[in-house]
């Protein structure tokens, strides 16, 4: 484990979500270091603790010079080599699930929610460099994708820092203990379950199937880390719901409905649950944007976006 990462004496924030999948604190394997302190600076900042930088500012050096400061390229690099990692590894632990199967172990692995618990546990939280106003004071969907994020970026520059034969060889022993069943508790569990009920002819697995999703308010849980617009599963909508995604499994996919007030916006159909939703929330916004004053509106939003960022 990097000098810099301590393990924490306290338990994640109260408001973050709950992990997709759990793992055992005192089994995590420790983590590759990172041989070029360049590159550990790097994965460990924030772009909310550059000063005097803002990602919104007018003058498009100052802009890259945060992209190249900052995390998100070594975050960038670190996602897709996170989900290869782990593709690899359930591909080979689970010689029995289906394609659908790992991807929806895949998808609770790599999400969000379970990263960044991973990293509090790992110590990512006395270690990251980050503004105030991003860490206690923003939503749980914000703080946990910094420390998500910071995550990915450490294995991206794990990988980058050495020779990539060995590095490589490095992450991929690293990811086995990690998903072993000493550490990833409830993967195994979760694969098995998954298979007796696609045995039995039912359609849902384990956990998300018929799925209804609240998008009020990030406070009640609550959300999966998968977009700005996620949150936890509730099985059971409440009158309080006022947006909503409801996803079902197909027999070749996902398809997921946009809810406002119960009624259906948008649809979409895919074989990933995250690309059926991205692919309704397209569908509705080119609805949206056919009609001039909500296009104009839609604009004036996306400029405060920009401002506020």
């Amino acid at each position: 484990m990097s000098e810099r990462l301590r393990p924490p004496l306290t338990a994640p924030p109260a408001e973050w979500a709950k992990p997709d999948i759990v793992f055992n604190p005192l089994r995590l394997p420790p983590l590759p270091p990172v041989a070029d302190a360049t590159l550990l600076e790097q994965a460990l900042t924030h772009k909310s603790s550059l000063t005097g930088t803002h990602v919104a500012d007018p003058d498009p050096n100052v802009r890259e010079r945060v992209e190249f400061d900052c995390n998100r390229r070594l975050e960038w690099a670190g996602d897709a080599l996170f989900t290869w990692l782990v593709t690899e590894e359930l591909f080979v632990r689970f010689p029995s699930a289906t394609a659908g199967d790992l991807s929806i172990l895949r998808q609770r692995l790599i999400s969000n929610r379970t990263i960044s618990h991973l990293a509090w546990a790992y110590g990512f939280g006395s270690a990251l460099r980050c503004s105030h106003d991003n860490t206690r004071t923003r939503t749980g969907l914000v703080h946990q994708k910094i420390f998500a994020d910071a995550f990915e970026a450490y294995l991206s520059a794990v990988a980058h820092a050495g020779a990539a034969t060995a590095t490589i060889d490095t992450l991929r022993s690293y990811i086995r203990r990690l998903l072993g069943p000493d550490c990833a508790e409830g993967l195994s569990l979760a694969a098995a379950e998954m298979r007796t009920r696609r045995l039995q002819g039912e359609t849902e697995p384990l956990s998300p199937g018929q799925q209804v999703t609240s998008l009020k308010s990030p406070s009640a849980g609550e959300t999966d880390g998968s977009g700005p617009l996620a949150s936890a599963p509730s099985n059971q909508p409440t009158s309080s719901d006022v947006i909503a995604w409801s996803d079902r499994t197909v027999h070749n996919g996902w398809l997921s409905s946009l809810l406002v007030d119960d009624r259906v916006m948008a649809t979409g159909h895919a074989s990933k649950r995250v690309e059926s939703r991205q692919r309704a929330m397209n569908n509705l916004l080119v609805r949206l944007s056919q009609h001039p004053p909500t296009r104009d509106l839609l604009l004036t939003a996306a400029d405060h976006t920009e401002e506020t960022t």
